[in-house]
């Protein structure tokens, strides 16, 4: 509650000290996280402006139900990934962030099908590699063909794509 109050006090959101750091969204998202966890969270995620900073927040608390929340709040990404590919692969770069070890079996699937979609969309070098990193986690054999596939990309890049084909292999 006390952020709520300073955010209000100090129109953080209008503020002209914090132009773009969003001080209004950023106490919304924890003390609605504080108070009504990631329910909560869920619900105002519902606000797309939002989103982006919900899941940078979200990618700091690795456990099931971070994965649980992020799953239901990317219900959007999941079903239309090129409605909003800026979104989509913040997605997969929080997919990334928190691992397998969160994902239960019978999601790992839809998970990994939103992702090679999202990878056969994607072009820019950095993209591409969030969506490759990402798939170590939740990729298949397919993933494999699908990332050898890609174009090459700057050598950074490219590391990223032997990375992530070592650790499909490995886990699999």
């Amino acid at each position: 509650m006390l952020l709520r109050e300073l955010a209000a006090q100090y129109d953080w959101l209008h503020h002209p000290c914090f132009p773009k750091v969003p001080l209004a969204t950023w106490s919304e998202i924890v003390s609605t996280y504080c108070v009504d966890g990631f329910d909560g969270i869920a619900l105002l995620a519902e606000d797309q402006a939002k989103r982006p900073l919900i899941f940078s927040f979200l990618e700091k608390i690795p456990s099931d139900q971070t994965l649980t929340a992020i799953l239901k709040i990317a219900e959007p990404e999941f079903s239309l990934p090129d409605a909003d590919t800026k979104m989509s692969v913040k997605t997969a770069s929080v997919l990334n962030m928190l691992g397998l070890s969160k994902v239960r079996p019978q999601e790992t699937g839809k998970v990994r099908e939103f992702l090679h979609r999202l990878l056969s969309m994607v072009e820019n070098d950095a993209d591409v590699g969030t969506v490759m990193c990402a798939l170590r986690w939740y990729g298949d054999s397919q993933s494999i063909e699908l990332i050898r596939a890609k174009p090459s990309m700057s050598e950074a890049w490219e590391s990223a794509r032997r990375a992530a084909i070592r650790a499909i292999k490995k886990r699999h």
